[in-house]
C-alpha cells in the first residue's frame, strides 16, 4: 500500500511542480540559496554533496559556486547505472567539469576525484515530496537511500519549493528522513531525525 502511495503522491507533486514557471524557479531558486547560505551547521561543514537541477528543480549551480568560493569542497553525482549507485566527483569549475549525463541530467566529467560517501558532511538532497518530518519522496529509484546509508553522520538538507513540501508522506520504517528542509520561505528542522544537527556543528 505505502510503495502505491509513494507512485501517487510522486505523480502528483511532480506534474505541479514541472508546471511551475521558469521565472519562478529561477527567483525562488535565489531565495532557498541565500537561506541555505545562513545555515549556522555550514561554518564547520567543508565537503559538501550537491545535485545539479534537472527540469524543474531548484537550480544549484550558483549555489555550488558561492560555496567553492567560500572554500567548500563541492561534489557532484555521477550515476553508475551498471552498479545501481551514485559516484561523486569533486567539482571547482561547474560550467566546466558539468556535462549532459544519465538522463540528461548534469554529471561530473570523468577524471575527476572520487570523494567516497563516509567523507561527505553535508548532503544536500533532491526529492519529489517531503514533510516536516524530515520523510520524503525521492524519484523511486532508491539511489539517495544508498548514499544516505553509506554516510550515516552527514546533514541531510533537502532544497524544496513549498509546494512541495505536504502534510504527511508515507515512509517505510527503514527510509532515513532528511534533517533540514530549505524552501524560498522556510527552514524547517525536521522533527524526527536519526540524529539531531546541532550533534554535527
Amino acid at each position: 500500500m505505502i510503495a502505491v502511495d509513494k507512485v501517487s503522491f510522486r505523480k502528483i507533486v511532480l506534474k505541479k511542480r514541472n508546471a511551475l514557471s521558469e521565472d519562478f524557479i529561477q527567483s525562488a531558486s535565489v531565495q532557498i540559496e541565500n537561506r541555505f547560505l545562513t545555515l549556522i551547521e555550514l561554518k564547520s561543514i567543508r565537503i559538501i554533496g550537491m545535485f545539479a537541477a534537472f527540469r524543474s528543480e531548484v537550480r544549484t549551480l550558483n549555489l555550488a559556486r558561492r560555496l567553492i568560493a567560500l572554500g567548500k569542497t563541492v561534489v557532484f553525482p555521477k550515476t553508475l547505472i551498471d552498479q545501481d549507485r551514485l559516484e561523486f566527483r569533486v567539482v571547482t569549475n561547474p560550467e566546466e567539469q558539468l556535462k549532459p549525463g544519465v538522463w540528461n541530467i548534469p554529471e561530473p566529467m570523468d577524471g575527476l576525484q572520487v570523494m567516497p560517501y563516509s567523507e561527505l558532511e553535508l548532503i544536500v538532497t533532491p526529492g519529489a515530496a517531503f514533510d516536516r518530518k524530515g520523510n520524503r519522496i525521492g524519484y523511486g529509484g532508491g539511489f539517495y537511500d544508498r548514499v544516505f546509508a553509506g554516510a550515516p553522520k552527514a546533514l541531510r538538507v533537502a532544497l524544496a519549493f513549498d509546494m512541495q513540501m505536504v502534510d504527511e508522506v508515507p515512509a517505510d520504517s527503514h527510509d532515513l528522513p532528511v534533517h533540514l528542509a530549505i524552501t524560498e520561505t522556510q527552514e524547517i528542522r525536521c522533527s524526527v531525525c536519526e540524529i539531531s544537527p546541532s550533534e554535527i556543528v
